[in-house]
C-alpha cells in the first residue's frame, strides 16, 4: 500500500540523518558471525548496479516515492504491493562520509569510521523511531562485507482519513549497514509488524544476498 509506504519512510530518516549526502566507515569490531552467500531463489530476481549486486522477489517492483527526503544517494526503491514490503538501498562513497563524520562532537578517534558510522546510525534509530524496541543487533559478513544488521519494531502515528483521530502503525524493521571496498550502503527493509511472520524471510533474504560488484567497487 502506499499510503503506508509514505509512513514507513520516515524509517530512512534513522539511517541517513547521521551522514546527511555524505558518506564512507571503516572498521567496527570484528563481526562475530557470516552470513553465507544465499543460492538464488527461483522467485527472486537478481538486480545489478554498478558497484553492487542484490538479490529481491519478482513480486517486487521498483518505486520512487519512498524517500521522502529524496537523498541523493538513494539508488534502489522497492514496493511488493502483493506481499506489503518495501526495500531501499543507499550507496554513499566512504571518503564523503568521512569528511562529515568526523567533525562530530562524539566521533571517537580512538575508533574506525564504520564503528562510528554505526553508531551513530543505532542512535538515530532510537531517537527517531516511536516505541523503538530492538530485537537483534549482530555484526555479519555480508560477501565478505563487514556489516552491521537490526532488527527492531517501531511505530508511525498517523491521522486518520477524517483527520479527526489518529492512528498506530507497528512496523517490523530489518536493516543492514554494510561497508564494501569503497563505498558505504544502507539496506533498508521493512513490513507492517501483522506481515512479519510471512515477509521476515523475504526481507532476510534481500539483505542476506547483497554482493559486491567484483567487475566494478
Amino acid at each position: 500500500m502506499k499510503n503506508i509506504a509514505g509512513i514507513i519512510a520516515i524509517a530512512t530518516l534513522l539511517v541517513i540523518a547521521s551522514c546527511k549526502s555524505d558518506k564512507k566507515c571503516e572498521e567496527q569490531a570484528m563481526p562475530t558471525s557470516s552470513v553465507g552467500k544465499s543460492e538464488v531463489k527461483k522467485d527472486f530476481d537478481t538486480i545489478t548496479y554498478e558497484h553492487f549486486i542484490i538479490q529481491v522477489p519478482h513480486t517486487a517492483k521498483m518505486v520512487d516515492y519512498l524517500d521522502l527526503t529524496r537523498h541523493p544517494a538513494t539508488v534502489l526503491q522497492l514496493n511488493d504491493s502483493i506481499n506489503d514490503y518495501f526495500t531501499m538501498v543507499i550507496e554513499e562513497e566512504a571518503t564523503s562520509v568521512q569528511n562529515v563524520i568526523q567533525k562530530k562532537a562524539d566521533y571517537q578517534k580512538d575508533k574506525d569510521l564504520f564503528y562510528n558510522y554505526a553508531r551513530f546510525a543505532e542512535k538515530n534509530i532510537y531517537e527517531k523511531i516511536k516505541d523503538y524496541q530492538l530485537i537483534s543487533s549482530n555484526d555479519v559478513l555480508l560477501d565478505s562485507c563487514k556489516a552491521k544488521v537490526y532488527k527492531f519494531y517501531g511505530k508511525d502515528v498517523r491521522p486518520s482519513a477524517d483527520k479527526k483521530d489518529k492512528k498506530v502503525y507497528p512496523i517490523f524493521y530489518h536493516v543492514a549497514i554494510v561497508e564494501a571496498d569503497k563505498h558505504l550502503y544502507q539496506i533498508v527493509t521493512w513490513t507492517p509488524k501483522e506481515k512479519e511472520a510471512d515477509n521476515a524471510p523475504k526481507l532476510q533474504g534481500i539483505i542476506e544476498s547483497f554482493e559486491e560488484n567484483s567487475v566494478k567497487k
